[in-house]
């Protein structure tokens, strides 16, 4: 039984909708006059498999390269708040199992790139308390995955070894995140990673779950 389990939100708690995700940023680039072919192409190539970005802003920067400051900063809000009043699903039973940790005296900590409020939201939508939490790390966190002192705040509040830890998410930079703190890693299919995309970053098949109920169940039980 690990002394802490560190989850990711997008895709690891909620389910991940690559669908909705770029309906809103074609939504928020309509809005701010900026052509979404190249959102439409990116669709195609995630599709296949591709993730030819590793971060928001770098997809930014990807999409319009010549766009003016001023419209690439109208353009993250406007998709914040697509993301604010469009929450993704929880995965199925993903609140009970969580709940049922912390009641066995399991701390929970959240580490995603969500702003707070967009997070707050979401965390509602979904049915999960954020008290639950001992430590949330969010988008606006002086580090950012993979880096591992994003992880900092995390086991500064909860004293465990970072060994005796669980990390539980559904990218490839969650994995690298938890290998360079040393943390052990859960990688979970209710994202954007396949089982093979996971394997191929170097996840065992064994440390691979469908889903977090299943993931909790398997190494917290």
């Amino acid at each position: 039984m690990p002394r802490l389990v560190i989850s990711d939100w997008d895709g690891t708690v909620t389910k991940f909708l690559l669908s909705r995700l770029l309906e809103h940023q074609k939504r928020a680039a309509r809005l701010c006059g900026l052509p979404i072919a190249p959102i439409v192409r990116l669709e195609a190539y995630e599709r296949n498999g591709g993730r030819p970005y590793a971060s928001f802003d770098e997809a930014v920067a990807g999409f319009w390269p010549n766009a003016s400051r001023m419209r690439i900063k109208a353009f993250a809000l406007a998709f914040c708040l697509e993301e604010l009043v469009g929450a993704y699903p929880a995965v199925w039973g993903a609140a009970r199992a969580l709940s049922a940790l912390r009641s066995q005296g399991v701390p929970l900590a959240l580490c995603t790139s969500r702003d707070p409020v967009t997070l707050g939201v979401h965390l509602a939508f979904a049915g999960v308390r954020p008290w639950w939490f001992e430590a949330i790390v969010t988008g606006i966190h002086r580090y950012q995955k993979p880096d591992p002192h994003v992880l900092r705040p995390i086991f500064r509040k909860v004293r465990v070894e970072p060994e005796r830890a669980l990390f539980v998410g559904d990218t490839p930079t969650d994995w690298e995140t938890a290998c360079r703190a040393g943390v052990p890693f859960v990688g979970v299919l209710t994202g954007l990673t396949s089982r093979e995309g996971f394997k191929k970053c170097g996840v065992p098949e064994g440390r691979i779950a469908n889903t977090l109920p299943e993931a909790l169940h398997r190494f917290c039980g």
